[in-house]
């Protein structure tokens, strides 16, 4: 009986060392590699869609050893570098890209080569298949006036403004903008009979940054 207890308490001590020594090991290789820093991380990023194009907007903190930011957007993306100058401004990036949605990556770098923590934020950039897709706005009327043609409208959700293409009295081709609320306009020196081209304009989102036209709808103005 003396044996058996001497036996186990031997075995217990051996498998005690073994599970000392493996605890050891795994924690060693993060002991020897030493304390890792990180600079500060990109802060309040956010992406606004455009036309076959997005603006990467960011914040940075006021660590000195930021150099520069590094933006990505899958695994197959080009790197783009923005060089730092001022921490206080406010960053922001223009990319040009194909229409779609993304997620983009900024990781913060120091001169000697630290990196931040990736920061996050997704967007969209549209394009032809967004245009495809906006309606025309309805003309309800289209009558002379003394001062020209008088364009009476019927509301569309989302519209943010009319261009109008046309040619004026001496044939010259004109552009012409106007409000999105507007219930009528006036188009000034029109040549009659002729046709003219109306573009609805929208906003994709809130803060885009670029006012997308629909695919011309034409018209003809009055004889």
């Amino acid at each position: 009986m003396k044996l058996i207890i001497k036996n186990l308490t031997l075995l217990m001590m051996t498998l005690a060392t073994i599970s000392c020594g493996d605890i050891y090991e795994t924690h060693r290789k993060y002991l020897d590699m030493g304390e890792e820093t990180y600079i500060g991380m990109a802060d309040s990023m956010k992406v606004n869609g455009g036309l076959n194009r997005v603006e990467i907007k960011w914040k940075l903190n006021s660590d000195p050893k930021i150099n520069k930011c590094l933006i990505t957007w899958g695994n197959d993306s080009p790197t783009i570098e923005v060089p730092i100058s001022d921490l206080k401004a406010d960053m922001s990036k223009i990319i040009d890209i194909a229409e779609g949605n993304y997620i983009f990556k900024i990781v913060v770098i120091s001169a000697s080569g630290k990196k931040s923590l990736e920061q996050t934020s997704s967007g969209s950039s549209y394009g032809e298949s967004y245009i495809a897709r906006l309606p025309q706005r309805v003309i309800k009327a289209i009558a002379k006036a003394p001062e020209g043609a008088k364009i009476t409208w019927s509301p569309e959700e989302g519209c943010v403004g009319i261009k109008i293409e046309y040619k004026d009295a001496a044939e010259n081709e004109q552009t012409i903008s106007f409000g999105g609320a507007d219930a009528s306009n006036l188009i000034p020196n029109f040549k009659p009979d002729t046709e003219f081209k109306v573009y609805t304009l929208f906003k994709p989102e809130k803060e885009a940054i670029d006012t997308i036209p629909s695919k011309p709808e034409t018209h003809r103005f009055p004889a």
